[in-house]
């Protein structure tokens, strides 16, 4: 905190493939947070993006920190059904008939 009690804000700047930056200031936010501004900002749903910090993907519980920098990959929308499903549906019979290139991915598969 700065002296007097008010919260530091931190940025955050986050980079599409496409090569756009936007850049967030916040106080403390978790990804998921993140992924909501991001919605807000651009149109892009929570559950289609995925947010890479050098070569890992973090996930929606981490806690940001000051002056991340994140890279912006959309999922491909068969996947974004098959999350879907998975939170409205039988969650074994869902499974049994995801693609196997979808199986090595840990959102789809936690």
């Amino acid at each position: 905190e700065k002296p007097g009690g008010s919260p530091c804000a931190m940025e955050v700047q986050v980079t599409t493939l496409a090569g756009d930056c936007l850049t967030f200031r916040c106080k403390r936010w978790t990804l998921r947070d993140l992924k909501d501004a991001i919605k807000r900002a651009t149109g892009i749903r929570m559950r289609e993006q995925r947010l890479i910090s050098g070569a890992q993907e973090m996930h929606e519980d981490e806690l940001l920190t000051d002056g991340l920098q994140l890279t912006l990959i959309r999922r491909p929308l068969e996947q974004v059904r098959i999350l879907e499903d998975l939170e409205d549906r039988d969650a074994k019979r869902v499974l049994q008939k995801v693609p196997e290139q979808y199986r090595a991915d840990r959102e789809v598969m936690l």
